[in-house]
């Protein structure tokens, strides 16, 4: 199984919670306005997920400029980080610590969408001589249909090409 957040609008809409096992989404209401409720929530429906299924990689995808969250986001019981673009990531791989996964942080439309291939490349060095050895290679969230296909293949190219021996974060 695996984990997704998603909040769309604070106030308006919930976090949505699934859980890909059965393909059921639980939808977490935010109590009092609060992201933090929802983040508390988040910890407590994932504590009996991960216990039953102590083998299985679990992967939190939150959206947008999260830094003010991230003390709350690095007590969530996932083994992998999935960070927005607008998340500042050395601040993120400071809270988190050096040996949390994290998941991509390359800009969807600056890079991908409106960068060049090299623009591309550097950017996903940059994520990975950031986050050192334990960072996945990945964009900031969804892609553009319209993204040059150049670009998805320069963010391949670093993928194969990275040695993630060779970036050590202390």
């Amino acid at each position: 199984p695996r984990l997704v957040g998603r909040r769309q609008r604070p106030a308006a809409r919930p976090l949505q919670f699934a859980h890909e096992e059965n393909f059921q989404t639980r939808q977490i209401r935010p109590r009092d306005g609060l992201v933090a409720g929802w983040l508390s929530e988040l910890a407590a429906c994932s504590k009996p997920i991960n216990s039953r299924h102590r083998h299985v990689i679990t992967r939190l995808h939150i959206w947008g400029k999260t830094d003010a969250l991230m003390r709350l986001i690095a007590e969530l019981p996932v083994d992998i980080y999935e960070l927005d673009f607008h998340t500042n990531l050395p601040e993120a791989r400071k809270t988190l610590g050096p040996r949390r996964v994290v998941l991509g942080n390359v800009s969807t439309i600056t890079d991908l969408l409106e960068g060049t291939p090299r623009k591309v490349y550097e950017a996903a060095r940059e994520c990975h001589v950031t986050c050192g050895r334990f960072h996945v290679v990945g964009s900031g969230c969804e892609v553009s249909p319209n993204m040059p296909p150049e670009n998805l293949r320069a963010l391949l190219d670093y993928a194969q090409e990275y040695k993630p021996e060779e970036f050590v974060v202390e």
